[in-house]
């Protein structure tokens, strides 16, 4: 065999595709997520405790028996439900509780402060007209009134002190500007600010005095 023959016989090889493959085929393996990553699990959540609700309902069924007097539907009904409005309000919540009617009412019965403030300053003068259009449910009505009336005076009491000490505060403040602008004491600096300074040109104009043209 000549050499021109021995390349021919190999570039054949070359380019002929092997019969078969000595290496086994391997499968793929399946590819491994980036890190450990755990199934997240909600933590329960904490169960609340249970707000007794006897003070709103008592206010409930005291309103109620207000209504029926006050409107003349049934006065004697009412007069029931005013009576035993506290003893209503204990025995319902007593009834209602763990029950769906109680999940239904709690977001109600966490505002029983709020709802007592407000009961008590719309009891208040119904009481009194009570009183005042029928002296003799005074002995029934006098004790809730006396509650009723200490309650408001217990929240009004903060806003009158928080309202004396602006009212302080702003007198300083007002003193402290009259002796800045050298404003007489007993003026009020804000008037005199205002027509003595701010609009001083317009408050001249209207006190000066017309002249008037002498007629030769």
């Amino acid at each position: 065999m000549t050499i021109e023959d021995e390349i021919k016989d190999g570039l054949f090889n070359m380019t002929q595709e092997p019969v078969g493959d000595s290496t086994p085929f391997e499968e793929e393996a399946p590819e491994q997520p980036y890190g450990d990553f755990k199934e997240e699990t909600v933590p329960p959540k904490k169960q609340t405790a249970r707000v007794k609700g006897d003070d709103v309902l008592s206010y409930l069924a005291l309103g109620a028996g207000t209504l029926l007097v006050n409107k003349r539907i049934d006065p004697p009904v009412g007069r029931c439900l005013q009576l035993e409005a506290p003893l209503i309000g204990v025995q319902i919540d007593k009834v209602i509780a763990g029950t769906f009617i109680d999940k239904l009412l709690q977001p109600l019965f966490s505002k029983g402060e709020m709802l007592e403030e407000l009961g008590a300053v719309l009891a208040l003068p119904i009481f009194v007209a009570m009183i005042e259009r029928k002296p003799e449910w005074t002995p029934l009505l006098i004790e809730p009134l006396g509650q009723a009336l200490g309650k408001v005076l217990e929240d009004t009491a903060p806003l009158i002190r928080k309202k004396k000490t602006s009212q302080r505060r702003y007198a300083r403040s007002m003193s402290d500007i009259s002796d800045a602008f050298d404003i007489p004491r007993g003026a009020d600096p804000i008037d005199a600010i205002l027509k003595g300074f701010i609009f001083q040109d317009t408050f001249e104009q209207e006190t000066e005095e017309p002249v008037a043209e002498s007629v030769s």
